[in-house]
């Protein structure tokens, strides 16, 4: 690893620990400059602000980590991962949600519920024919009603484990994605 994403590592993890502290608004760029020992010059050449940071901490923690979908069966096992990054970094996700970084929470959600649902569907309809307008209104239902019941799990507390969750919605979904597209393909 270069040094240039060393220092970004660095200087993420210095924010996380700030937000598991205290609310993002609370902190400063000259905080979590302090907290790793380097200078807001430095902070500055690897990032344009805190929240640009914060989609930083998201994208590397998460999303790069997410392997690709070989199959639709594997949608679970994806969205069990989310939750669980979710459950174990809970402070630091509300205190995203409860401040100006929301968009960045609520952007990594869309994101990786986007590309699980969209790379699962897509290879289960690639010998289905449906017009791809129709395709993308699956995709992108399946998409928001993932980051939205996340976003309302995160608010209640994550009260359900991630694992029960999880395990609820692929029971109630069985058979759901197969439907739709079949439904959309008829009509």
């Amino acid at each position: 690893m270069s040094s240039s994403a060393l220092t970004k590592k660095e200087l993420g993890h210095a924010l996380k620990e700030l937000m598991n502290l205290m609310p993002m608004n609370k902190i400063t760029v000259a905080m979590v400059c302090e907290k790793c020992d380097l200078n807001r010059q430095t902070f500055y050449y690897h990032f344009q602000d805190i929240y640009e940071c914060l989609g930083y901490i998201y994208q590397s923690e998460v999303i790069e980590k997410l392997p690709e979908f070989d199959s639709l069966e594997q949608w679970p096992d994806h969205f069990l991962k989310i939750l669980k990054y979710i459950e174990q970094n809970k402070v630091f996700c509300l205190n995203t949600f409860n401040s100006l970084g929301r968009d960045h929470l609520e952007m990594f959600l869309s994101e990786t519920s986007f590309a699980m649902v969209e790379n699962g569907i897509r290879q289960f309809a690639h010998d289905v024919n449906i017009d791809p307008d129709r395709l993308n209104f699956i995709v992108n239902f399946y998409a928001i009603a993932f980051s939205g019941l996340i976003i309302q799990w995160l608010t209640r507390g994550c009260r359900d484990s991630s694992e029960e969750l999880a395990a609820t919605l692929s029971t109630m979904l069985q058979g759901s994605f197969t439907n739709a597209i079949e439904n959309l393909r008829n009509q």
